[in-house]
């Protein structure tokens, strides 16, 4: 089974997104920092990670970093950034990776962001 990591600060977010992904046949990994989110990358053989910005410990750009810095397969495990906030759309342009996307939060259309979502793991994860 595909294992998803969804790193949100927000515990709503992240149950919503775990309902949603776990009827879709994944098998998701919930966490709300920074360090969390590293020891499951660390630990769990993980397929995609779903992850926001604000971390009480840290960022997902750090948690970006953090996984291209590495030498073996975690340097690979598709990211899709999922926030508010609208740089995102330009930062994943910016890094040129097939790997990357950004995806802003639409304020109460969840149905849409699950579809954007979706979308997006079928893109970097087509198998």
């Amino acid at each position: 089974m595909r294992k998803l990591l969804i790193a949100k600060d927000k515990p709503e977010i992240r149950n919503l997104l775990r309902t949603e992904f776990t009827c879709s046949g994944w098998s998701p990994f919930c966490c709300g920092t920074f360090q969390d989110a590293i020891n499951l990358i660390n630990w769990t053989n993980i397929t995609a990670i779903i992850c926001g910005e604000n971390f009480p410990d840290g960022t997902g750009r750090n948690l970006y970093q953090y996984l291209r810095s590495q030498t073996d397969a975690r340097r690979t495990i598709p990211f899709i950034f999922y926030t508010g906030y609208p740089w995102v759309l330009k930062f994943s342009k910016g890094y040129r990776d097939n790997l990357l996307l950004g995806i802003q939060a639409t304020r109460h259309r969840p149905e849409a962001d699950f579809q954007a979502l979706h979308q997006a793991l079928q893109r970097l994860c087509p198998h």
